[in-house]
């Protein structure tokens, strides 16, 4: 059974199962692959907290969009988090969307 989750921008987009595993709703890309419209940002995430975030995110959520930028300088603890969900979930990396950004310095 799934219930409404409370935030509902324009509709009715995310849901929690009885599993408590985050169902997202993807956007069709105009080269036909389907992004989560709801990810996690890492944006002045503090170190040691934002691999637990990644991790938590992807594993006890079900959120498999994870938006990131070297910028941020928190690569390596978003890169450990996400391993170590990858592990811990069997899931395969070509199953989460990482967003990341490049500055021109």
């Amino acid at each position: 059974r799934l219930t409404d989750f409370p935030f509902r921008p324009g509709g009715k987009f995310f849901f929690f199962s009885e599993e408590n595993n985050l169902k997202t709703i993807t956007k069709k890309l105009n080269d036909g692959t389907e992004m989560p419209i709801l990810g996690l940002g890492t944006w002045q995430s503090k170190p040691k907290e934002v691999e637990e975030a990644v991790y938590h995110a992807i594993c006890k959520t079900g959120i498999r969009h994870i938006d990131a930028a070297q910028i941020y300088g928190n690569q390596d603890e978003v890169g450990t988090g996400v391993n170590r969900a990858l592990k811990d979930t069997g899931l395969k990396r070509e199953e989460l969307w990482v967003t990341s950004k490049v500055w021109m310095v």
